[in-house]
C-alpha cells in the first residue's frame, strides 16, 4: 500500500468520528433541554397544584367544621330527655371559621407540596392514599388545635372584652391544652374527617386532571386567565357541599349527622 493510500484511509476513517462526537454533543444538548423543560413544567404543575389544593382544602375545612359543630349537637345533648336535633347556629359557626379553613388550607397545600412533585406522581394511587390519609386524621386533629385558640380570641378577648394584661397568659394556657383537645376532637369527629377527605380526594383528582390535559378553550382564558377558572372550579365543587347542608332541606343534614354519629336521630 502506497503513502498516499494509507493517508486517505486514515482521513475518510477520521471523518466518521467527528461527525458522532457532533452528533453526541447535539443529542446531549437537546436532552439537557427537554430536561430542564420537563423540571420547569413539573415546577409549574407542582405550584398551580398547592395553590388550588391550598383552596380545596381550606372548603374541606369548612366542610368538617361544619360537620363536627352537628355532631358535637348531638354529643352534647344526646342524654337530655326529648332531645332533638337541631340545625348548628351558622353565626356561631362562622365566627369559628379562622379554625376551619386555615388548618384546610395548610394541609391542603402541604399534602401536595410533599406528595406530588411534578404531572407523574399524580398517576401514583399510593400517594393519594396518602393524601387522603392526612387529611381525614389531620385536619379534625389540627381544627382541634385551633378551636381553643378561635373561642378565646372571637367570645373571650372580642365579645368578651378580656383585660388586655391577660392576653399573654389567656393564649399561653390555652395553647398548652389545645395539644389534648386538638386530640379528643380529632376521636370525636373522625367520620366527619373520613367525609371531608372524600371529599377532598374527588375535588382534588379532578382538578388535577383539568390542570394535566388543560382543556379549558383558549378563547376563554383570553377573557380569564387559566389559573382563575380552573381555581374557581376548584372553589366551586368544594363549597357546594357546605351550601347543600347549610341551607338543603334539614332532613339531608340530620340523616348525615345520624350516619356520622351512630346516634339515632
Amino acid at each position: 500500500m502506497s503513502k498516499s493510500q494509507a493517508h486517505d484511509l486514515t482521513s475518510e476513517s477520521r471523518v466518521p468520528s467527528g461527525n458522532t462526537d457532533s452528533f453526541r454533543a447535539s443529542a446531549l444538548q437537546r436532552a439537557r433541554r427537554e430536561e430542564l423543560a420537563r423540571i420547569d413544567a413539573d415546577l409549574v404543575f407542582k405550584k398551580r397544584l398547592v395553590i388550588t389544593n391550598s383552596i380545596i382544602g381550606a372548603m374541606v375545612g369548612m366542610l368538617v367544621g361544619y360537620l363536627g359543630f352537628a355532631i358535637s349537637v348531638v354529643d352534647d345533648n344526646i342524654g337530655e330527655f326529648g332531645f332533638t336535633f337541631f340545625r348548628p347556629d351558622a353565626l356561631n359557626y362562622l365566627r369559628l371559621s379562622f379554625a376551619y379553613f386555615v388548618p384546610g388550607a395548610l394541609l391542603g397545600a402541604a399534602a401536595s407540596y410533599v406528595l406530588f412533585t411534578g404531572q407523574s406522581d399524580v398517576k401514583s394511587i399510593i400517594r393519594w392514599v396518602m393524601a387522603g390519609i392526612v387529611i381525614v386524621l389531620g385536619l379534625p386533629l389540627l381544627i382541634g388545635f385551633f378551636l381553643p385558640l378561635t373561642f378565646l380570641m372571637v367570645f373571650d378577648i372580642i365579645m368578651g372584652g378580656l383585660a388586655p394584661g391577660l392576653w399573654i397568659s389567656a393564649i399561653v394556657e390555652t395553647l398548652l391544652g389545645s395539644f389534648l383537645d386538638g386530640f379528643i376532637y380529632m376521636v370525636s369527629v373522625l367520620y366527619a374527617g373520613v367525609a371531608g377527605g372524600a371529599v377532598y380526594l374527588a375535588a382534588s383528582l379532578s382538578c388535577s386532571a383539568l390542570w394535566s390535559f388543560d382543556p379549558v378553550p383558549e378563547s376563554w382564558q383570553r377573557r380569564a386567565p387559566g389559573t382563575f377558572i380552573y381555581n374557581g372550579i376548584a372553589l366551586a365543587l368544594t363549597a357546594f357541599p357546605i351550601i347543600i347542608l347549610m341551607f338543603a332541606p334539614f332532613a339531608i343534614l340530620k340523616s348525615l349527622t345520624a350516619l356520622l354519629s351512630g346516634e339515632s336521630l
